[in-house]
């Protein structure tokens, strides 16, 4: 059986391009002959259409692999993207009572990190896009996880959420030390991405400095800049990593995304 890698993209703070790194992140290991799998764990299904996927096409969720106990099967019951490499376990409407599933019932933590890790199995590398809440969904993202990462801007209340996840991923790594013999690694806060970033200003600047003496190496360089592309990556259904290769925001992902790799390994 082979480590899992599983890695998930996560803020409690909405609007700091999450979305837009999880799945290009995934696209990009997919690009690079990674097997990989993408988990929209957000009811609003945003990661789902931004791979053309569409949400009226997700036939399972994770709210139904967990409350059906559906195996998870790549090529079956996890379906394929348009894009090499790359497959998805979407969202739609069901996933909405996925939070009340979660916060009800005592061994869904430890089911959802099975169902990952069965994923794992399968797939070189598991990338879940998390919701933008402190939620028991977010918790059980975190027990799943091999690695978290952090999406952040540079705004003051975006970054104050960092401390907030840290504590969360201590606790949860400690509660699986103590309750749990699988061999299987524990979560790890593995990074910081600073995204949406306005270059060449005096904010930004104060940011990065801030966040690098709380965060010292944690933090992942280079910042990605806010630019048109993204959005218009959004709006066409294509990752930037496919339809823009050559912008400066792609160019700038990879770098990131070669770092965040190199933490994973």
């Amino acid at each position: 059986m082979r480590e899992p890698k599983v890695i998930s993209f996560l803020n409690y703070k909405g609007g700091v391009g999450k979305t837009n790194v999880s799945v290009n992140f995934a696209t990009h290991c997919a690009q690079k002959g990674l097997e990989t799998l993408l988990i929209d764990w957000d009811p609003q299904g945003d990661s789902t259409e931004y791979v053309g996927f569409g949400r009226e096409n997700v036939e399972y969720t994770v709210y139904d692999f967990l409350a059906e106990n559906i195996h998870p099967e790549k090529g079956v019951t996890i379906r394929p993207t348009a894009f090499e490499n790359l497959s998805i376990i979407g969202a739609n409407a069901s996933l909405k009572n996925v939070e009340h599933l979660v916060s009800r019932q005592e061994d869904t933590f430890e089911r959802f990190r099975d169902l990952l890790h069965e994923c794992a199995n399968q797939f070189d590398i598991v990338v879940i896009d998390c919701p933008p809440a402190n939620s028991h969904v977010n918790i059980a993202s975190i027990f799943a996880s091999t690695h978290v990462f952090i999406v952040t801007t540079s705004s003051s209340d975006s970054i104050d959420k960092i401390g907030l996840v840290d504590k969360m991923v201590g606790d949860i790594s400690s509660v699986i030390a103590e309750n749990s013999s699988d061999g299987f690694g524990l979560p790890q806060l593995s990074g910081i991405v600073l995204t949406m970033a306005v270059e060449n200003t005096v904010g930004l600047d104060v940011a990065q400095e801030h966040l690098k003496a709380i965060w010292g190496n944690l933090i992942i360089e280079p910042a990605i800049p806010r630019t048109v592309a993204a959005a218009y990556s959004v709006s066409e259904n294509v990752p930037l990593m496919v339809s823009r290769q050559n912008t400066k925001i792609a160019i700038r992902y990879r770098k990131v995304f070669e770092e965040v790799l190199r933490r994973v390994k």
